[in-house]
């Protein structure tokens, strides 16, 4: 029911919509630009057509600031983190977060000859596949949270460093529990 949802929210236009929900169908232009689905327990909307889309995220963007509660990061984190807060706390955190990664140089010179050394590395690591097919998902993550070590132990770590990529697997297969539908309801059993 969502993979419909999102599917049909790709393809949300001018031209009015159609979301197909437990056999049901709901046009926009019989609902209106703004419909309300009922996903289980969570209540979801629904904008089609640039004007409502614009209304909500320009107009009125306030209102519609708020992240959907996860409930594997709520039960990690009680609530707190950049990730998973709303509202003022979030406005506090985000500028908290901000001002302490400008402290640690994001934002400077040396952040760019940062970024330029760890592309030159995955680079090479390209490289090394020789034209042949690959996944570039691990090495992207390896890439981008080098610049991110970089930028705060001011150090990067090596592509074959059997501690880093054992906690970017870990992180990776967070990230992949949280997108699958149980890590979606469950909250990934922490507690």
């Amino acid at each position: 029911m969502c993979l419909s949802l999102c599917i049909h929210l790709l393809f949300v236009g001018c031209y009015g919509a159609t979301v197909q929900t437990a056999g049901q169908v709901l046009e926009s232009e019989s609902y209106g630009p703004v419909m309300t689905l009922y996903l289980g327990w969570q209540r979801t909307v629904v904008l089609v057509g640039y004007d409502a889309v614009k209304e909500a995220l320009v107009d009125q963007a306030d209102d519609f600031t708020g992240r959907g509660p996860l409930p594997f990061l709520l039960k990690a984190t009680n609530g707190y983190g950049l990730g998973i807060s709303n509202g003022e706390r979030w406005r506090q955190l985000r500028r908290f977060t901000l001002t302490t990664l400008r402290d640690f140089g994001m934002g400077r010179k040396g952040m760019v000859e940062w970024i330029q050394e760890e592309s030159k590395h995955l680079k090479a690591h390209i490289d090394t596949f020789k034209e042949t097919p690959f996944d570039p998902t691990f090495l992207l993550s390896c890439t981008t949270s080098n610049v991110i070590c970089c930028l705060v132990f001011g150090q990067r770590f090596s592509h074959e460093d059997k501690h880093f990529l054992r906690l970017l697997n870990i992180m990776s297969e967070i990230v992949k529990f949280n997108s699958s539908p149980l890590g979606q309801v469950s909250g990934g059993g922490v507690k």
